[in-house]
């Protein structure tokens, strides 16, 4: 069976793409939004939520406060299935660039935009100074990760093992939001996305590898 998608989910969809870049930009697109629904669902990774859904949840509810929004945040296969079950009209995801293409060819989808993961540090860190970390840098130091259910830790994790390094992890969370205070506290290092990285004035964001 394939995957229908509402009007008002396709056209918010559209509106994802400028948010990356311009947030302000988006009131304009969600004015042209039909609002024969009464209620919106929306699926959201833990990450996507962390850095925009927040700010496009703000801009709709404001034009359409009649309009229902139902959000539910899970990982991305989750979301996927909740989509081809019809459960949800529209999911944000944060996809890996090798895993792109092999999205299933059932959903509509748009690329709204091309983002990156940072190693991130207290502004007081002595790694802030750096322009870019090593993984024995990174092994070094005590982290806060997402929790084993998400790709991200296993992916990090994964990266140190192949070094013959092992990770300090001090905690395991499933908020994205868990994992910026600790690294905003100064309690731990961590992994965010850059546009999160770049919004706290007490976390440095550092490319890593």
């Amino acid at each position: 069976n394939n995957l229908l998608m509402t009007e008002e989910a396709q056209m918010l969809l559209r509106s994802v793409a400028p948010i990356l870049q311009q947030y302000e930009q988006v009131e304009k697109v969600i004015q042209s939004l039909p609002t024969k629904r009464e209620v919106l669902r929306i699926g959201f990774s833990t990450l996507v939520g962390n850095s925009i859904y927040s700010d496009l949840l703000q801009q709709y509810r404001r034009s359409y406060p009649d309009v229902q929004v139902i959000s539910v945040e899970d990982k991305n296969e989750n979301l996927l299935h909740q989509l081809e079950a019809n459960q949800l009209d529209l999911a944000l995801l944060g996809l890996r660039r090798s895993k792109t293409e092999a999205f299933p060819a059932v959903f509509n989808r748009i690329l709204a935009g091309k983002s990156g993961m940072r190693f991130c540090v207290n502004v007081e860190h002595p790694l802030s100074w750096k322009d870019k970390v090593t993984w024995e840098e990174i092994a070094q130091t005590p982290l806060v990760l997402l929790s084993g259910r998400f790709g991200q830790s296993r992916t990090i994790e994964g990266a140190l093992r192949e070094r013959g390094l092992t990770a300090q992890v001090l905690h395991y969370t499933d908020q994205a939001y868990t994992v910026e205070r600790f690294i905003e506290s100064n309690a731990a290092t961590g992994f965010l996305p850059m546009e999160v990285a770049n919004r706290n004035r007490f976390i440095v964001g550092i490319p890593y590898g």
